[in-house]
């Protein structure tokens, strides 16, 4: 996600799923890849 964001390709929106156990984020790429990007990450326990 920083890596995207120091490219220009802000944030749209970020949570947790899996009960805290897992985050995603959607990061805006439209203008280069006319796509947005899903970022997921989920924690070992």
């Amino acid at each position: 996600m920083k890596m995207l964001e120091e490219m220009g390709y802000p944030v749209i929106q970020t949570g947790n799923f899996f009960n805290g156990k897992g985050r995603y984020a959607y990061m805006d790429t439209k203008a280069t890849f006319k796509v947005i990007i899903e970022l997921l990450e989920r924690f070992d326990e």
